[in-house]
């Protein structure tokens, strides 16, 4: 059977739109589905087989067992054939425009890109200004691509928010690191979290690495010494990969830790003014 030829022009004519309103319909569906699945899978607190460390999550490494290079890059020199190693760097806004050429030629292997903030005092949440950016040259330089959320959410309510807004914005993107919550003690008196107990921030970074981990990422709690001894309760949290920021070695944190940002001040080809360093410990 022929079609008449003006039909197949008003077609043809509308092919781009259908293909448009197909993609937005999927993205669309993509963040129901999250909200979907945060919906269902509660407030329950939630641990991860610790199995891989034979049970125990005392931090036991060495001062021998790193080594830091004439560039200040640390390298895992220990027996231990499960540890990685693996060179990385974190990045956002404040690197401004970065080429990602020079920083895979230089011998970075993963990246941790910050996806975006919540405001310290309003609340608000926002892109980080070059996340789009890095995303798109790290992978298209052979560089893993993980990402970093800055919290500052203040009930597990907010928490949530912050998960889904994450997801929301890595939909369709090659995230193949981990996703990370990033939570820091307030900045000031007048922070917005200032007054937060340890229970409601265990509560938080529970919740954000749940509704993480069930949409199929790896979930990553990212912070300092004072994270994890004085915000977060380490018996409630301790089996859910971490992302220590301690500038010491041996690294002071007494606990197994996924990631290891060694240092704040490193120096990267392709990277203009200074930038932190990274070496991955989990596989």
């Amino acid at each position: 059977m022929k079609m008449p030829g003006q039909f197949l022009q008003k077609v043809r004519r509308y092919l781009p739109y259908l293909a448009a309103a197909a993609a937005a319909a999927a993205l669309v569906a993509a963040v129901v589905m999250a909200l979907v699945r945060i919906e269902r899978s509660g407030t329950a607190e939630e641990s991860i087989d610790t199995s891989a460390y034979g049970g125990d999550l005392t931090n036991s490494f060495s001062k021998t067992d790193f080594t830091q290079d004439e560039n200040g890059i640390l390298h895992y020199t220990g027996a231990d054939p499960y540890i990685s190693g693996t060179y990385g760097i974190d990045v956002s806004e404040h690197q401004n425009s970065i080429d990602w050429v020079k920083v895979a030629a230089a011998g970075v292997k993963f990246a941790m890109i910050r996806v975006g903030r919540r405001g310290t005092t309003s609340g608000g949440l926002a892109v980080d200004k070059y996340y789009e950016e890095n995303v798109r040259g790290a992978v298209q330089n052979g560089i893993e691509a993980g990402v970093y959320f800055y919290s500052q959410a203040v009930s597990v309510a907010e928490a949530e928010e912050e998960a889904a807004f994450v997801l929301e914005q890595i939909a369709g993107k090659k995230i193949t690191g981990p996703v990370a919550v990033d939570m820091e003690p307030a900045e000031s008196d007048s922070g917005r979290t200032k007054n937060v107990t340890t229970d409601v921030f265990t509560q938080c970074a529970l919740r954000f690495c749940t509704i993480i981990r069930e949409a199929g990422y790896t979930p990553m709690i990212y912070g300092y010494n004072r994270t994890f001894s004085e915000m977060l309760d380490m018996s409630r949290t301790g089996n859910y990969a971490t992302w220590i920021a301690d500038y010491s070695n041996p690294v002071s944190y007494p606990y197994v830790f996924g990631m290891w940002q060694y240092s704040d001040k490193g120096s990267v080809d392709g990277i203009g003014g200074r930038v932190d360093l990274d070496i991955r410990i989990m596989p």
